[in-house]
């Protein structure tokens, strides 16, 4: 997210306070538009930190789950 808020600051010249601002409200926009379960993952992805595996139901206490694995049994 420190990446759009500064880009934010440099392209549009908001000031630090308005970016962060505009970044909470966007991530509350997309938060509310993502499938119940992805919502929360949102600020992990903004800040590059997505597991995919928790995304198909894996877990890493467990066997780590291949999501392409889980791909493919949603379409069998």
């Amino acid at each position: 997210m420190e990446e759009l808020i500064k880009r934010l600051q440099e392209t549009v010249g908001l000031s630090s306070e308005d970016a962060t601002k505009s970044v909470a409200t966007l991530m509350e926009f997309v938060k509310e538009k993502l499938p119940v379960g992805l919502g929360d993952k949102l600020a992990g992805l903004m800040n590059g930190q997505l597991d995919l595996g928790s995304l198909f139901g894996g877990s890493s206490a467990v066997a780590p789950v291949n999501p392409m694995d889980k791909l493919k049994d949603m379409f069998q």
